[in-house]
Parts: C-alpha cells; structure tokens; sequence
C-alpha cells in the first residue's frame, strides 16, 4: 500500500537481500513491513499524530517517544497484507474516530 503521489523509488523495493531471504522461510506469509515517517518526528512531537491519536483514542495508553509510522508506506505478503486490512477496517468500525471529524488512516496505523 502505498501513496502514489509522493513515492519514489530509488531502487527496487523486492530486490532487498533480507526480503529476499525471509520468502524462503515458511512463515513469510506473517510479514508486514512498516517504515517511519521521518527519523526525527515522534508521536508526540508530531502535533498532527499526537492529535489524531488523541481525538480518536484518548484513553489508550501510547509512547510519545515512538516514532511516527507511515500509513502510506506499508508492504506485505498477501496474508499479512489481509490481516492489517482486516485490523484497519475493525478499528475504524469500533472508534469510528471519522464521526469525531479526525478521518485519520495513520492514526488507526499508528494505533495498531
């Protein structure tokens, strides 16, 4: 998943030698890989992550010091890939955080 306005790749995102490795291994189906969104920007310095994870999970406990995950950078396998919909989709379904004006995908991945 991936957003396509702002991606650009510098080499090929299946050529990794660990990716490579890890689809030989009998549970690759379970992987999900995630990227952070600046190294520097945390959960809690971030004001835009620290409010959507606010609004929508006030009484969630979170690391401020974590750091800011992409919801638009996230690559999988097909199982793992149906599970984070399947996980994104019940979240929405159970905080609806779109009904308190927050329409936050990367609060829900940041959730998760």
């Amino acid at each position: 998943v991936l957003d396509t306005r702002d991606t650009f790749f510098q080499r090929d995102p299946f050529a990794w030698p660990d990716l490579k490795r890890r689809r030989r291994d009998p549970d690759h189906a379970k992987d999900l890989y995630v990227y952070e969104e600046n190294g520097h920007k945390t959960v809690g310095s971030c004001r835009w992550n620290r409010g959507w994870l606010k609004g929508c999970f006030p009484n969630m406990p979170n690391d401020p010091s974590a750091p800011v995950r992409c919801s638009g950078s996230t690559l999988g396998s097909r199982d793992a890939m149906l599970t984070y919909v399947d996980a994104m989709l019940a979240a929405s379904d159970e905080f609806m955080c779109h009904r308190k004006g927050i329409p936050s995908d990367q609060g829900y991945h940041n959730f998760l």
